[in-house]
């Protein structure tokens, strides 16, 4: 039951009624004793909890609660789906928080409660039904993509906190994710295609809901198309000049190295977001040389053509 020390909080004192109506007694005790010094009774009346939802919210999106209550220590409101045993909690936000409090709803549609509960007393004093509705998803995105480009997919669904799309193969398991942006950054988001060939797909995931997927689209990434030219041999030192096609995908390069090098290898070189032509430094050692398109991304030589150095 609340407390409070004369010595140490004056007068008056301040305690908090119980949540449970009915007659109850103010005692002065005595330190260390608890000898009972003075008594005098109270009534604890019901106190007014409302809470005014929406019927209807869509899946994701944002609403509002408006309540009245006793705004106690610990009060609490909660949004839990409408089987969940008394007392326990969901997304929460205590009521000395604001009025009203602002709740995202869940992702996946079903019948819902909204609760007034609190720390201090376990039970439900206040409950408002909830429906979510389901909400609608759609993308619109290119059936094809170059391997390692830049692609816009547009998109429509929930935009929930942590909501977001991205590019995995098809079959990944649903939370998989490689290339991804937040749906907070709008429509359309821009992903960049997988290095590898193959048939992939879009997806409407959430960090809230890992395992699920809500809504996806196939997409096929096709062979990447480089091509470099440059001279075919070059003095020692000064730089030359590379004319290049191909993704141009972040962190993609090209540069020069020793004919047969380990792949990811590189000497002078320069990013392709640098644009077409690019210059290059030719190495101070003679010899034969490959000028290669690679990437920070993933390892491997994208494509090579051979060049001298006198």
């Amino acid at each position: 039951m609340p407390t409070a020390y004369i010595n140490e909080d004056g007068s008056p004192v301040s305690l908090t009624a119980s949540i449970d109506i009915g007659t109850y007694e103010i005692r002065y005790m005595a330190a260390y004793s608890y000898e009972v010094l003075a008594v005098t009774t109270i009534v604890v009346e019901a106190s007014a909890i409302t809470l005014t939802v929406p019927e209807v919210v869509i899946s994701g999106q944002s609403f509002e609660i408006t309540w009245t209550g006793p705004n106690s220590k610990g009060d609490y409101i909660t949004l839990v789906t409408i089987d969940t045993e008394d007392g326990k909690y969901d997304e929460w936000g205590f009521t000395k928080d604001g009025n009203p409090l602002s709740f995202t709803a869940p992702i996946i549609a079903g019948e819902y409660e909204i609760r007034y509960q609190s720390d201090r007393e376990p039970g439900v004093f206040a409950r408002k039904s909830l429906t979510i509705a389901a909400a609608e998803f759609s993308f619109s995105a290119p059936a094809t993509v170059p391997a390692g480009t830049s692609f816009e997919v547009g998109w429509t669904g929930p935009d929930g906190p942590q909501d977001y799309i991205t590019i995995v193969a098809i079959g990944s398991e649903p939370g998989a994710y490689e290339s991804y942006e937040y749906t907070s950054n709008g429509s359309p988001v821009t992903l960049i295609a997988e290095i590898t060939a193959g048939k992939y797909e879009i997806r409407y995931q959430s960090d809230r809901e890992r395992g699920i997927i809500f809504a996806s689209t196939p997409i096929t990434v096709t062979p990447m198309q480089i091509s470099l030219q440059a001279p075919t041999q070059v003095n020692a030192g000064p730089s030359f000049e590379i004319t290049w096609t191909g993704p141009s995908g972040p962190r993609d390069y090209i540069t020069i190295v020793p004919a047969g090098a380990k792949a990811g290898s590189y000497q002078s070189y320069k990013y392709t977001r640098e644009g077409s032509p690019l210059s290059l430094t030719a190495p101070e050692q003679a010899g034969a040389y490959e000028i290669r398109y690679q990437s920070d991304r993933v390892g491997g030589v994208f494509a090579s053509i051979a060049i001298t150095v006198k």
